[in-house]
């Protein structure tokens, strides 16, 4: 069945995928295996090289919240914590990976964003809803897929590249790449630092600085084909990076502002093998190790350091088979990990294994997908979960989209097991998510609309007698989401908005949520020149009874290839100097500082 279809009215009303995305794409997030991206039923978006030179973004965070259905929470300067909420699930519900390979800490179950470098990222997948059945735990939002950077079919290169910006923002780096008839490499290695700005509106002295970061990252791909059903894949990208905080601490009833600094050492590394043993059917294996390393400090005193370390080691294998138009998979995954701390936990490690099996098949105008899986953890036990989609061709380039699933979040090692506030009785939260959309491809882009709803039970959070973990609330979700996107000629529109109605149990709004937000982006080539505008804003945020307050933030961007060897950029963001929040803590009445009106240029050149 032929699913790329023709040129459709573009809905210039809101949202769009900040991606130049087209029907032809293939992902694999979606669906655990190369796909075309029209025949996934999951809400997902693209971010291509091409989106991380137009924005220019200093951060993963930042990018992210360009997008649809994504929310960010950050606290502070570059390199400062950031929570990336997806369609209003908080950031322990979202599953990260890279290039296959989970990046979690395991004593929060978050990821640490600031972490992963944007200068060694080559594309991002988002897929938005449940996906633990085909991933496992903590999949109730969506999942995130960074793809490192990646050799290039036929194309040696060595380059250096450089920025400076606002703030006294720097970065450096310098990467290759070369192929032979059967091998294929790249590398890349790159130093950011910046003095930062005032991180929150605390006014100790010790408090008044600068928070600045630095970072040191690098990455290395490499793929040879064994045979020529036979490919041997292997990926590594390692960061160690410094940032300064501002935080209050307490001694007894006394507060004491301390000017806080976090290390934190990412490592994260595969190798895959991928055999076609047919026409029609295929199996691939990968086994991975990833590191988050996080030590906090005052700077002075290293008996006053704590650290968390997670270690965690998995391994998976896939088989897929084509019969027609049907495909089905089947997969086993099996995760280890291991806490090491200067806090005593009462457990310092857990095993998961995963089965699961996944079927699609169109049949004329309609399509259905199912996945099922089944995970057993020695933490919690056992979980099943499931998803159903069911697709129709209204007419030749409109589709009718129904999908219904469930997840599960597991619960943190400082949720079970961290003295005086785990508790080893804490389940899993749980999750069903019901979704109706409608979807156009078109020759210059796409467009979808989507009406979600995500009920969770199960919510971990502290008894407010005990003060410990334990499962005490609800929540339920009400989104909509709208995404265009669509090339004119020499120009290029993506719009994205979403409209999300989050609250508990107690019909009480959850925290950092806005209720509309509007992303807006128009691209323009001149020869050699690009040209860049992007418009995004937000409304209804708030943190408790404090009221965030809404915001419009406008950005500027250009770039130009001088020749075949050397392209310099430059990039504006909060042009009109905006002051704005996304973070608020309640315990100290502080704000977090968001980025005033900054510049960056940028060059590049390949030898």
């Amino acid at each position: 069945m032929n699913r790329i279809t023709f040129t459709a009215p573009i809905l210039l009303l809101t949202s769009a995928l900040p991606t130049t995305a087209v029907a032809e794409d293939v992902v694999v997030t979606a669906t655990r295996y190369e796909t075309p991206i029209t025949q996934t039923l999951s809400a997902v978006t693209v971010l291509t090289e091409e989106d991380l030179k137009r924005y220019q973004d200093d951060d993963l965070g930042t990018l992210l919240s360009r997008l649809a259905g994504v929310g960010l929470v950050n606290s502070g300067s570059l390199g400062a914590t950031s929570n990336v909420l997806l369609r209003g699930t908080s950031s322990s519900q979202v599953l990260v990976l890279i290039d296959g390979v989970p990046s979690v800490s395991a004593s929060t179950g978050q990821t640490s964003f600031s972490s992963i470098p944007l200068s060694n990222i080559e594309r991002i997948e988002v897929v938005r809803g449940p996906v633990s059945s085909l991933y496992g735990a903590n999949g109730i939002g969506g999942v995130i897929q960074v793809f490192t950077k990646s050799p290039a079919k036929a194309n040696d290169d060595v380059y250096v590249t450089g920025s400076y910006g606002s703030n006294n923002f720097r970065r450096v780096g310098a990467g290759f790449q070369f192929s032979t008839d059967k091998t294929r490499a790249a590398a890349d290695i790159f130093y950011t630092g910046t003095d930062g700005f005032d991180s929150t509106t605390l006014t100790s002295d010790s408090n008044k600085d600068a928070d600045g970061f630095s970072q040191y990252a690098g990455n290395l791909s490499v793929d040879t084909r064994l045979s020529d059903d036979l490919l041997l894949g292997i990926n590594h990208i390692q960061s160690s990076s410094k940032a300064h905080y501002d935080s209050v601490c307490y001694t007894g009833f006394t507060a004491t502002e301390i000017d806080w600094q976090t290390q934190t050492e990412l490592v994260n590394s595969s190798l895959s093998l991928d055999y076609d043993l047919s026409g029609t059917t295929r199996f691939s294996t990968r086994i991975g190790r990833y590191v988050d390393d996080s030590v906090n400090s005052d700077g002075d005193d290293s008996a006053n350091d704590t650290q968390f370390k997670t270690t965690g080691y998995t391994a998976n294998a896939l088989a897929e088979r084509n019969l027609g138009d049907v495909t089905a998979i089947l997969g086993l995954d099996v995760d280890s990990v291991e806490l090491e701390s200067t806090t005593n936990y009462d457990e310092n490690e857990r095993l998961n294994t995963g089965i699961f099996t996944s079927l699609a098949t169109y049949v004329g105008d309609f399509g259905l997908q199912g996945s099922l899986r089944f995970d057993n953890n020695s933490a919690y036990d056992t979980y099943t979960t499931g998803t159903l989609g069911a697709s129709y061709l209204v007419n030749d380039s409109l589709e009718l989209i129904g999908s219904a699933g469930t997840a599960f979040r597991a619960p943190s090692f400082n949720e079970l097991y961290f003295p005086g506030y785990g508790d080893e009785n804490v389940e899993p939260e749980e999750s069903r998510s019901v979704e109706l959309a409608l979807r156009q491809f078109t020759v210059g882009g796409e467009w979808r609309l989507s009406a979600y709803r995500i009920d969770t039970t199960n919510l971990i959070g502290s008894d407010p007698n005990t003060v410990t973990a334990t499962n005490i609330n609800e929540a339920r979700i009400h989104g909509l989401e709208l995404d265009v996107t669509q090339q004119f000629g020499a120009f290029d529109l993506a719009v994205n908005s979403t409209l999300t109605d989050a609250r508990d149990a107690d019909d009480e709004r959850l925290n950092n949520r806005p209720e509309w937000t509007l992303f807006a982006a128009l691209g323009y080539d001149y020869g050699q020149w690009r040209f860049n505008t992007d418009l995004q804003t937000e409304s209804g945020r708030k943190n408790g009874a404090v009221a965030l307050g809404d915001y419009a933030i406008l950005g500027l961007g250009s770039r130009i290839s001088l020749n075949d060897s050397s392209t310099l950029s430059a990039r504006v963001d909060n042009v009109l100097d905006e002051d704005y929040v996304t973070n608020y803590d309640s315990s100290s009445d502080s704000y977090y500082n968001t980025p005033g009106r900054s510049f960056k240029l940028s060059a590049k050149y390949h030898f």
